[in-house]
């Protein structure tokens, strides 16, 4: 069957994305699965072939027209075998997601196999009753391998069908148990699909974890490496050339003593404003780096003068309120916090122009909700500050369990809220 033909008959592929990293390993089961089910169909032919001929020769065949029909449909069914086996190597090999119907297909004429290559009229012996009932369970079994719950329950509908006209054609249906048999084939069958769905279910949400996790670590070495480069520019741009006039004002100074010229007081204040202003840069950055060093029951100061740089250096006005008593949050849950609050109140400068940032911590009874709003464009979820960044403040407010909700705020403009359990509650 070409690609053509199978699109026109239903049995397109999916592709193999779309969150689903185990369409490939039930692609690779299909293929070991329909490579099992071609030879055994090939050696059920080559029995009932030389069984039948056997009993030809013998003049002991009672049923030769029944004999062929089953040699058909077994050849055909193994030549199907085969080509749904190509199909899934070339699936793999185009990284394709499973068949939409193909399986289903399968699951009928591999059913329908079975069923007359044992019970057109008992025309044989090559296959009883029981081998017949141990195959159906055979590809009952196999179809977990998909893991998917309708094509296992499906399975299961057309196996308790096929042992209902095994049973029929063997013994009658005479017995009243045979339906409730049937009944509990179909019962298993779903049982089986459920674990298998349970299972993928639990192994896509490790992958989905395992994923996260390597995302998160590759976001937090690229914000160290964006921050040892904002701290590099820093310290050129900034400190460094508050260091270089220093130096030439104090080489002007040296010079002039050495002439025997006097020192006005104003050239001295211009030195020491100087060492001053690179003294507050100095320590402005070093905040920063050294965050994890709060005291217990420290957040509220360093949140003010995170947000006094701030508002120093930015051309929005940023402010901070706060409420409550410090000293209910945990050291942990306080340096999060404030790594939440230096993380969003960046972004808002960088991405949001807003005229205003206003900072607000409120710590009372069971909780402490930390707000950082702004007026500005407002957050797009595939923007660059959609990206890392907000990862790893979700990262961290799960590290003390706690709830962040980014989002617009109620005046435009973005607004991001994070709200951490405080001691008094454990």
């Amino acid at each position: 069957m070409t690609p053509t033909l199978e699109r026109r008959v239903g049995l397109t592929e999916r592709p193999a994305t779309g969150g689903d990293p185990f369409g490939q390993i039930a692609l690779k089961a299909e293929w070991l699965r329909a490579g099992a089910l071609a030879a055994l169909f090939v050696g059920l032919f080559g029995l009932i072939a030389v069984l039948s001929a056997v009993d030809v020769v013998r003049g002991t065949h009672p049923d030769p027209q029944g004999a062929l029909v089953a040699l058909v449909t077994l050849a055909v069914v193994a030549g199907f075998e085969v080509w749904i086996a190509r199909s899934a190597r070339r699936r793999l090999t185009a990284q394709a997601g499973p068949s939409r119907m193909l399986p289903y297909v399968a699951t009928v004429l591999e059913v329908g196999a079975v069923v007359l290559s044992t019970a057109v009229d008992r025309s044989t012996d090559a296959i009883e009753f029981e081998g017949g009932i141990v195959m159906l369970f055979l590809l009952l079994a196999f179809s977990v391998v998909r893991m998917r719950l309708p094509m296992t329950a499906f399975t299961g509908v057309a196996v308790a069908a096929g042992y209902l006209r095994l049973a029929s054609a063997s013994y009658g249906l005479d017995d009243p148990r045979r339906p409730w048999i049937a009944v509990v084939i179909v019962a298993g069958s779903v049982g089986l699909g459920l674990m298998a769905q349970a299972f993928r279910r639990g192994a896509a949400r490790l992958v989905a974890e395992r994923e996260a996790r390597e995302q998160l670590q590759a976001d937090l070495l690229a914000s160290v490496e964006a921050t040892q480069v904002g701290i590099g520019h820093e310290l050129h741009d900034s400190v460094g050339s508050h260091l270089t006039g220093l130096s030439m004002l104090a080489r002007g100074l040296v010079r002039r003593v050495e002439r025997g010229g006097a020192v006005e007081r104003a050239e001295a204040a211009d030195v020491a404003d100087l060492v001053d202003e690179a003294l507050r840069q100095v320590r402005r950055l070093s905040r920063g780096l050294m965050a994890s060093e709060i005291e217990p029951g420290g957040l509220r100061p360093a949140l003010a003068a995170l947000v006094a740089d701030a508002d120093r250096v930015a051309t929005a006005s940023v402010t901070f309120q706060s409420e409550g008593d410090g000293a209910l949050l945990a050291p942990d849950s306080e340096r999060h916090l404030y790594r939440i609050a230096q993380e969003a109140i960046t972004n808002a400068l960088r991405h949001g122009r807003p005229r205003r940032v206003e900072v607000t911590l409120g710590i009372e009874g069971p909780g402490a909700t930390l707000t950082i709003a702004d007026d500005g464009d407002g957050i797009s979820m595939e923007g660059p500050e959609a990206g890392g960044g907000l990862r790893t403040m979700r990262h961290r407010a799960d590290l003390v369990a706690g709830d962040l909700e980014v989002g617009p705020g109620p005046s435009g403009g973005t607004r991001v809220r994070v709200t951490v359990p405080t001691s008094a509650t454990g």
